[in-house]
């Protein structure tokens, strides 16, 4: 791919911003336009897990148990994420050898909640309670749930690789009339690292006028697939003047 560069072009993905809307999601139990929104479905949300401390921040991770999403990476760091104030939902189908290492850190932590198997209504409900989106990935082309988790008003928490470096810009260069989204970012797939990033994500939620300040400039950005059709539109063109 390096020999071939000059030849490729890269062009995000975007998402359904009618079926990834807050504002009009019929799986919440609270539609919602803005951060301060999210309490009631984070409320809802963990009194069914079983979770205890609204004031706390959730984390959450919605996806594949595959080597690839960072699940050995999320499992080395869930014991050290769990001491925090904190909780944590897990939600995901995959290789079952990750389900039973798994299964003793939920037994033994209280704030573990995991959700073996996937459903899509239980995904929108807790991108609309997550305070924070775990994406630990090894690597991805460019990845969704980063895009849907700024629709909610939930802050991605990503390893710098592929699409993710490309979507999410750190917070710490937060810009008020940008149209990016912000997360938290780490550079290095190591616990420490992941770690790291995951207690910025606590001093973050800390500050509350910040964190909301965040939350809702993400989700007024649009990450519809409106840019990317553009941008095909014009590769296209450029294409046809070539040939």
């Amino acid at each position: 791919m390096h020999f071939h560069r000059a030849k490729l072009s890269g062009i995000i993905n975007g998402i359904d911003m009618d079926h990834f809307s807050p504002t009009t999601d019929s799986a919440l139990v609270a539609p919602y336009s803005a951060a301060k929104g999210k309490k009631a479905n984070k409320s809802d949300l963990l009194k069914r897990l079983g979770l205890k401390g609204v004031t706390k921040p959730l984390f959450v991770f919605i996806g594949r148990f595959t080597s690839q999403k960072g699940i050995d990476l999320l499992i080395e760091t869930l014991p050290k994420i769990a001491v925090l104030e904190c909780n944590i939902a897990l939600i995901g189908e995959g290789e079952e050898s990750y389900h039973e290492a798994l299964k003793p850190l939920v037994s033994y932590y209280k704030n573990i909640h995991l959700t073996f198997g996937y459903d899509e209504s239980f995904s929108h409900q807790m991108y609309a309670s997550a305070d924070f989106l775990l994406m630990p990935s090894l690597f991805e082309p460019c990845g969704l749930n980063q895009m849907i988790a700024f629709s909610y008003g939930a802050v991605p928490i990503v390893h710098r690789v592929g699409g993710l470096t490309d979507t999410v810009k750190r917070v710490e260069t937060y810009q008020e009339d940008s149209c990016s989204g912000y997360g938290l970012i780490f550079s290095s797939p190591t616990s420490r690292s992941f770690l790291s990033a995951i207690k910025k994500g606590c001093e973050l939620f800390e500050d509350k006028k910040h964190f909301e300040r965040i939350l809702n400039h993400n989700m007024r950005c649009d990450f519809s697939w409106g840019e990317s059709a553009i941008a095909y539109g014009a590769l296209y063109e450029k294409e046809k003047e070539i040939l």
